[in-house]
C-alpha cells in the first residue's frame, strides 16, 4: 500500500500519525462515485477510510488491493471522531499488512483477512 484515501464522509485535512501519504476523495471532484474511488484506490495501492458499509461490504468479495477501514463510532462530534481516529491509527494500521478490511469501532477494532 502506498498511502491512504480519506473518503467523502470524513474530513478533508484530516492529520494521521503515518508516513503514508493522504490524499481525500475531494481530489477526484465533487462527490465521486464510489466505483470511482474503488478503481482509484485500486490503481494506486491506496487504503480507503470511509464511515461508508458499502466499501465494507465490496472488499468481502474482493481481494486487495484496494484494502478498506470502516469507521464505525456511530453518531458523535466531528472533533471527537478524529481525535478517536488519531488516537488508534497506529494500532489500525499495524493490521492493513495482513487484512483486507479493518472494522475500527469506538473500544475495538476486529479485522478480516
Amino acid at each position: 500500500m502506498t498511502g491512504i484515501l480519506i473518503d467523502e464522509n470524513l474530513p478533508n485535512g484530516v492529520v494521521l500519525p503515518t508516513d503514508l501519504d493522504i490524499n481525500h476523495v475531494s481530489t477526484l471532484g465533487k462527490s465521486p462515485a464510489d466505483s470511482d474511488i474503488w478503481f482509484h484506490a485500486m490503481k494506486f495501492d491506496l487504503v480507503i477510510v470511509t464511515k461508508d458499509a458499502d466499501f465494507s461490504h465490496r472488499i468481502i468479495a474482493a481481494n486487495p488491493p484496494p484494502r478498506v477501514v470502516h469507521i464505525r463510532f456511530g453518531n458523535m462530534k466531528l472533533r471527537r471522531l478524529v481525535a478517536l481516529l488519531v488516537s488508534m491509527w497506529p494500532q489500525i494500521e499495524s493490521h492493513l499488512s495482513g487484512s483486507k478490511l479493518v472494522n475500527v469501532y469506538e473500544h475495538r477494532i476486529e479485522t478480516v483477512t
